[in-house]
Formats: structure tokens, C-alpha cells, sequence
């Protein structure tokens, strides 16, 4: 017998034996449903922490716009002014309380009345760094994901 003899008889028993080949594809597949599983239990946390955000900056907005009405008189005018400082200290009470950082932007209305209605509102920026967990930890190296939720509370008031 012949090497190539040998050689071809060999490789036509190969050919015909398909013993294995469910190994291979079950390895591959256990590899992409792993790799979604993970996908998806990173999207789902960021979803979830996402909406925490957003609750936080609704509250604090909301907190905020409930210290809007403490009400300062301009002496001389006819005007009724707020008072920015206790809506902010309010909202960044409700911030630190779940420990996230956020930016509050108060404005009061400097129209005076002339309108008749006065608009004041705050607007709460909620921030927060999400660790990733699993797969866009693999693929992106680690750092963490910045998420954000704004929310705007206003206050008006007939006079």
C-alpha cells in the first residue's frame, strides 16, 4: 500500500464519519447565546438604572418646585419675587439623600406680575457613572457608563 493510498482512504473515512460535528455547533452556539444573555442582562440593568435616575430628578425637581412659593415682597413695587435659595437647597437635599450628583437650575420669574401669572420652575439634571457588568465590559475595556435624566417642575401661580 501506498502513502497516497493510505492517505485517500483515510481521508474518505473522515468524510463520512460525522461524529463530533454536534459538538462544534453546540460549543458555538452556547458561545453566541452566552454572549446575548450577557447583552442583555447589561441592557437590562442600564434600563433599570436609567429610570431610578429619572425618578430621582423628578423628585427633586418636584421638591424644588414645592419651595418655590415661599414668596419675598419687593419693597417699593408691587411685585412678589421668589426666593431661588430654598428651592435649591431643597432639591440638592433630595439629590444627596440617594447620593447622586445633580445640577439644579432655578428660575424665578422677573416679570412681576405684569402678566398676571407668574412662572417660576427648576430644572434638575441627575447624573450618575453605571459599572458595566459583563459583555460591554468585555467588548469597551471597563469604564464605567454616565447616565443622565433631566427633569423640569414649574410652579404658577394666578395673583
Amino acid at each position: 500500500m501506498s502513502f497516497r493510498y493510505r492517505f485517500w482512504a483515510f481521508a474518505g473515512r473522515l468524510k463520512d464519519n460525522e461524529d463530533g460535528q454536534v459538538l462544534v455547533l453546540y460549543a458555538l452556539m452556547i458561545m453566541a447565546l452566552v454572549g446575548l444573555a450577557g447583552l442583555v442582562i447589561d441592557l437590562g440593568i442600564i434600563f433599570v438604572e436609567r429610570q431610578e435616575l429619572q425618578t430621582i430628578a423628578d423628585g427633586a425637581a418636584l421638591a424644588g418646585a414645592m419651595n418655590l412659593n415661599r414668596l419675598i415682597l419687593a419693597w417699593g413695587t408691587n411685585c412678589f419675587q421668589v426666593n431661588p435659595l430654598t428651592s435649591r437647597w431643597a432639591a440638592e437635599e433630595y439629590c444627596s439623600e440617594y447620593g447622586v450628583d445633580c445640577e439644579i437650575n432655578v428660575i424665578p420669574d422677573l416679570s412681576c406680575g405684569h402678566t398676571g401669572i407668574a412662572i417660576d420652575s427648576v430644572t434638575v439634571t441627575a447624573k450618575r457613572d453605571v459599572d458595566r457588568f459583563f459583555f460591554i465590559h468585555v467588548l469597551t475595556g471597563g469604564d464605567p457608563i454616565e447616565l443622565k435624566a433631566t427633569a423640569t417642575a414649574k410652579m404658577v401661580d394666578d395673583f
